[in-house]
């Protein structure tokens, strides 16, 4: 069969190489992708804490002011 021999089943080093490159950057956008999630997460969960408090206190609103010692 023309086509057909020693190399069947094997991949070429440029193939593997591309792989491995294009696997390193879907994990790389896979981790900034959850870490971008985490960070809106986070966001909104402060701006609800943040509305209830408001609501908690008469609608008033403070701040907080960080010292550093």
């Amino acid at each position: 069969m023309a086509g057909t021999g020693s190399s069947a089943g094997r991949t070429s080093p440029d193939y593997e190489r591309q792989f491995q490159e294009d696997l390193e950057r879907a994990r790389a956008l896979s981790m900034e992708s959850l870490a971008l999630e985490k960070f809106w997460l986070q966001k909104r969960q402060l701006e609800q804490f943040q509305h209830i408090s408001g609501l908690s206190n008469g609608g008033r609103s403070f701040s907080c002011v960080y010292h550093k010692y």
